[in-house]
């Protein structure tokens, strides 16, 4: 799977990320955000990333405004990449998930 396979373009040129569940503007600034987190804090690539976003809503939907929103960008990359859901109890000790099989989006 290449880059092309996880966006698309808007027709103006520029690029979006594809994502397995259905998202408004504000959806998608904030899993762009949580990927950046990824990305940058556990050096995982943007494939990678997106591909854990993917796994974790697939199907579900971020339109209008979602209770999912009071979580910093950050504290949701952090429970997509450890393995307990309370990582923050002893951070330092945590342990990542591996890593998804990467697949585009349906």
């Amino acid at each position: 799977m290449d880059e092309s396979d996880i966006a698309y373009e808007d027709g103006g040129g520029e690029e979006w990320l594809a994502y397995s569940f259905e998202a408004d503007s504000e959806g998608c600034a904030y899993f762009d955000e949580v990927i950046d987190f990824m990305c940058d804090s556990f050096g995982v690539s943007e494939e990678e990333a997106v591909a854990r976003v993917n796994v974790a809503y697939k199907g579900l939907r971020f339109t209008g405004y979602d209770i999912l929103y009071h979580n910093a960008p950050a504290d949701t990359a952090k429970s997509l990449m450890y393995e307990t859901w309370n990582w923050w109890v002893d951070e330092k000790n945590a342990k990542l998930k591996p890593s998804p099989g990467i697949e585009p989006p349906e």
